[in-house]
């Protein structure tokens, strides 16, 4: 019995300083930024912030690059992009990389256009 309470008050512990650390953040699109971002996106993010994968600053880095993706692309990104995109920036500090695969999504677009083009 006597483990079982210890083990209670150590997660109890854990989930209180996830609580504290975790620190308040509250952002709603510009109008602006929704012409290039749509809400399932935008949710998208806020569950990726919610889970804690990614922080405030890597939140508003993803939005700001998806901008300019969406951008080139004349269009609003994608869910698939940004999911894409969240996951280039999430999984690599090292900027040539980052560089290369967002120029590998940024060619796709024009692969994407070519066909929108080829199907009207």
């Amino acid at each position: 019995m006597k483990d079982s309470k210890t083990k209670n008050d150590i997660l109890h512990r854990f989930i209180e300083e996830l609580n504290r650390n975790r620190k308040s953040y509250n952002r709603v699109l510009t109008n602006d930024e929704k012409k290039f971002i749509d809400s399932d996106s935008f949710g998208y993010l806020l569950k990726l912030y919610q889970m804690g994968t990614i922080n405030g600053d890597k939140m508003e880095k993803i939005i700001e690059a998806s901008i300019y993706i969406a951008m080139l692309d004349n269009r609003k990104i994608s869910l698939p992009k940004i999911k894409q995109l969240a996951n280039i920036l999430i999984h690599y500090d090292n900027s040539i990389v980052i560089s290369k695969e967002l120029a590998h999504i940024i060619n796709e677009l024009d692969d994407d256009a070519m066909e929108d083009e080829t199907t009207h």
